[in-house]
């Protein structure tokens, strides 16, 4: 018999939205399935078995959950559409059961999207990016200078931080500063520059571009007092002058639920972005 392990907020749970999440629970009974709760930030001593991991809120809970998720199927449910995005989510409470119905008939699978990898000071992290990674100066004010060296290229850079995406990711902040919108699916890391600083030509190299299977990203800190943010602002450490971070993509991949209309849902949100990017760039 399938098991699932729900994974919601605290606040969730216990605001406006509790009658929602009852309704799901209900669903599940309705088919028979066991299951467990849990909240976020109690996932790290959570064992999950084989469970199917629904998590329940927007893009952030689901992004939270996936830093504790090796090989369980991910269903991402956004319990708050007016007011949340969820790109990566591929059910609403209101067409949840038939969503989930789909998935239990194998009319939809889980999809294989990569992950990131980071090593810091050639220490690996515990945790795997799933959307994108913001390396960039604790002051938003402040200019960020490193060096980035991709293959045998290596530049110094001074700018408002570095986005490295995976295609989950793609159609975010990266999208927002630039860069180019990536099937959900595809085997391929993003780099983009915010904001670059150059007072003289030729143009610094390797502001925006693709990352190879097997290549890597190595970053060498030249500021103090810089910070690396891993899926948006609640994961984060600690950056010191001369530090060096190795970024590639991980061969723990992640099975996520997700269908067509999701995708093309995805990637709308990802082509308003770019509209609103274009009309920046023609107004400056």
């Amino acid at each position: 018999m399938m098991s699932a392990l729900l994974v919601y907020k605290q606040l969730d749970f216990k605001n406006q939205f509790l009658h929602k999440v009852k309704k799901i629970e209900a669903i599940l009974i309705k088919y028979r399935i066991n299951f467990q709760t849990c909240f976020v930030n109690e996932l790290v001593n959570q064992k999950f078995g084989n469970n199917l991991i629904i998590t329940i809120g927007g893009d952030g809970t689901l992004l939270g959950a996936c830093h504790f998720v090796s090989n369980n199927i991910v269903l991402g449910l956004n319990l708050d559409p007016d007011n949340s995005v969820g790109s990566l989510c591929v059910a609403n409470v209101e067409n949840f059961e038939q969503i989930f119905k789909n998935y239990l008939n194998k009319i939809i699978f889980p999809q294989s999207v990569i992950r990131l990898e980071i090593k810091h000071n050639s220490v690996i992290l515990p945790i795997l990016a799933l959307n994108d990674i913001l390396f960039t100066n604790n002051n938003p004010a402040a200019m960020t200078c490193y060096e980035i060296l991709i293959g045998e290229t290596q530049v110094f850079h001074r700018n408002s931080g570095l986005w490295i995406c995976t295609p989950c990711g793609s159609t975010g902040a990266t999208r927002s500063a630039g860069g180019q919108i990536l099937n959900i699916t595809d085997k391929i890391v993003q780099w983009i520059c915010r904001e670059p600083y150059y007072v003289a030509l030729p143009i610094p190299k390797l502001l925006h571009g693709f990352l190879k299977t097997k290549d890597k990203i190595l970053i060498k800190c030249k500021t103090n007092d810089s910070q690396l943010y891993i899926d948006g602002p609640h994961c984060s450490i600690f950056l010191e002058r001369n530090d060096t971070l190795e970024i590639f993509l991980s061969d723990k991949h992640l099975n996520l639920l997700f269908t067509k209309e999701s995708e093309a849902r995805r990637k709308e949100i990802g082509f308003l972005r770019k509209i609103a990017f274009q009309k920046r760039k023609k107004n400056s």
